[in-house]
């Protein structure tokens, strides 16, 4: 939700919050309220026409609102056990006796017998604290003023407890299915964290054959330089042979002609020696 929609809703309930206290006490003048509780529209509709500012001023001329007042006044709150401990609060807090008495439904006499049974009968108020006291229960009755305000704000957030009981109902089975998805989710995380683990070591099985096809690449190009040299020398090797066959046919077509030029010199031998004889 965007913070403008926020502050917008947060806006609406208060106006709400504030319409249902007003409502309450209305409720013994408006004849719907009924229908109102249970319809937020139709109330907020009710309270933003003019039709409420009739039973508003039917209130403001009622002593109903005063009536209550003075009964939650009258009436004594009676505490059950008064101890040490909680004398010595009301003590600090700068409470009399006279309301302690009040409190928890005492006289004087009781009141000092008990003090001298628990060893508290000099414990008094600080000086000073009566003005004290007087601005506390200045406050105490202005407190008293808002009760009626407040116990129709309570009405009110006891109804807003049944709605959020209902509301947490529905978390809770939003609840389970989010768990139901989480366990999911987790499953499916396990396979995924194993396949990313596969995933590495099939990227450092596959970094590690790039590495390797370099290294033979490398060693296909060292091959390469000596098989060029090797073809050079290949070549040259053949040239030579070449030469050297040619050069061995050349010798052999010598020997050839040495051999022919011998006989013939031995036959220009024998002739040279058939002649000396014939003229000897």
């Amino acid at each position: 939700m965007k913070p403008a929609e926020r502050k917008k809703l947060n806006e609406y309930r208060t106006k709400v919050k504030g319409y249902r206290i007003r409502l309450m006490a209305l409720a013994n003048k408006v004849p719907n309220v009924n229908e109102l509780w249970q319809n937020e529209d139709k109330m907020v509709q009710f309270f933003e026409s003019k039709e409420v500012e009739k039973y508003e001023a039917m209130l403001t001329s009622s002593n109903e609102s005063r009536g209550k007042l003075a009964e939650v006044k009258k009436k004594p709150k009676i505490k059950t056990e008064l101890t040490v401990e909680k004398f010595k609060e009301l003590k600090a807090a700068y409470v009399n006796d006279k309301t302690i008495m009040k409190d928890y439904g005492m006289n004087a006499n009781q009141l000092n017998a008990w003090k001298k049974a628990n060893g508290v009968i000099g414990m008094s108020i600080p000086k000073g604290a009566g003005a004290l006291v007087k601005k506390v229960q200045e406050k105490e009755a202005t407190v008293a003023t808002t009760a009626i305000d407040y116990q129709a704000e309570l009405n009110i957030a006891l109804r807003q407890i049944k709605a959020l009981e209902s509301d947490i109902e529905s978390y809770k089975l939003q609840a389970d299915r989010l768990k139901e998805d989480t366990a999911a989710f987790e499953k499916n995380n396990v396979a995924l964290q194993a396949q990313i683990e596969r995933n590495s070591q099939l990227m450092e099985q596959f970094s590690n054959a790039q590495k390797l096809e370099r290294e033979s690449r490398q060693e296909l190009i060292a091959y390469q330089d000596e098989y060029r040299k090797l073809e050079v020398d290949y070549r040259n090797q053949s040239s030579e042979i070449t030469r050297l066959r040619d050069m061995l046919d050349k010798l052999k077509h010598t020997e050839q002609i040495n051999v022919w030029l011998m006989k013939q010199h031995i036959g220009f031998v024998e002739q040279a020696d058939d002649r000396a004889e014939a003229f000897s």
